[in-house]
């Protein structure tokens, strides 16, 4: 796996000598997660970018940080949510406010994220270089003892219905819609959000930033990599990590709703028969292992994403009694139905 070595940098900026550098306004999400919202905050005070302006949406927490901010933090606007509105609500309500202080650019960042004193410039740098790019991130680097790369870009293989990380520096960033960029760092130009709008707030948290850069690309943006630029990402802190039951039922519900958005219906009909048996073979093994919760997260966001049912963990729909007796509860049967060794047994038992 690929290590950092990146030293901050002065870049050859697009700006020329008494021209304004763009305004940048950064929005970080806040939800029970102070202390990474603080170290992030740390990090952004020593950049090198000399117009930027930082609001934290804080999203609902059980405590309200906006005093432990101001301490630090005085410039810092924090703007506290009555409710979770998750990453597409509460970056949507940064975005607005950003467009009020006139913002040229917004910056989303995940407050567990660690910036460098050069990685907005850079970002910039990029971005002034051609008018028609309208999202660029860095090169995100796990926050291990090697710095290993968590993502260089997100890929989409549109004929096999997967979607993956590229964790190869060397590698060249397609021109195609087959590129996204993870919402860790998103710079995101106004153009952008003039044509396209904002984030999809079905999704709540998890794969809107791969359906935004979908519809950028759609609308005529390219996208960009800047691969001397980076940020260091503690990764699902807000949801608890990877195998957590909030994590699961967002990911594979919202995965549902991406795939069903951009597909043909004969495409999405093979692909939702592929989703069911994975789901359901996810969830059997979750069980096998005693990860009740785990199961049940996959069962309702199988259920959930078929029915479309967006939003938050407060507006999940529980999978029906019915489809639990019928479907869930013999999920060994189902699987094995799915990948056809059920009809394969079944010819060799039937008299004729």
């Amino acid at each position: 796996m690929t290590n950092m070595n990146i030293s901050p940098s002065t870049p050859d900026t697009a700006v020329a000598p008494g021209e304004r550098a763009p305004k940048v306004v950064m929005v970080l999400l806040n939800w029970n997660g102070l202390e990474d919202t603080l170290d992030c905050l740390r990090s952004i005070s020593v950049m090198n970018y000399p117009n930027y302006d930082v609001i934290v949406i804080d999203n609902a927490s059980d405590h309200d940080p906006t005093s432990k901010i101001a301490e630090s933090f005085p410039s810092v606007e924090v703007i506290r949510m009555e409710s979770n509105l998750g990453y597409a609500g509460g970056n949507n309500e940064g975005i607005k406010r950003g467009i009020a202080l006139g913002g040229d650019y917004f910056w989303l960042l995940n407050n567990d994220a660690i910036v460098y004193e050069d990685t907005l410039s850079l970002l910039i740098d990029e971005i002034l270089k051609d008018s028609n790019i309208g999202l660029v991130s860095p090169v995100i680097y796990n926050d291990d003892s090697d710095k290993s790369v968590q993502c260089v870009y997100g890929r989409i293989d549109w004929d096999r219905c997967e979607y993956g990380a590229s964790l190869d520096l060397s590698e060249e960033v397609p021109n195609d819609n087959s590129v996204y960029l993870w919402g860790t760092a998103l710079l995101i130009s106004k153009p952008v959000v003039d044509t396209i709008g904002l984030l999809n707030e079905k999704y709540f948290a998890y794969a809107e930033d791969r359906q935004y850069c979908v519809r950028a690309n759609e609308a005529g943006f390219s996208i960009a990599v800047v691969k001397n630029a980076a940020v260091v990402h503690k990764w699902a802190q807000a949801t608890g990590g990877h195998g957590s039951p909030i994590k699961l039922y967002l990911a594979h519900r919202n995965n549902i709703f991406f795939w069903k958005e951009f597909l043909d219906r004969r495409r999405y009909l093979c692909f939702i028969i592929k989703n069911i048996r994975e789901s359901l073979s996810r969830a059997l093994r979750f069980e096998i292992n005693g990860l009740i919760e785990q199961a049940e997260a996959c069962d309702n966001a199988l259920w959930n994403g078929l029915i479309g049912n967006g939003g938050g963990l407060n507006e999940i729909r529980p999978t029906p009694w019915i489809i639990k007796r019928i479907v869930t509860s013999h999920k060994y049967f189902w699987v094995t139905l799915l990948e056809g060794k059920f009809i394969s047994w079944l010819r060799h038992k039937l008299p004729f």
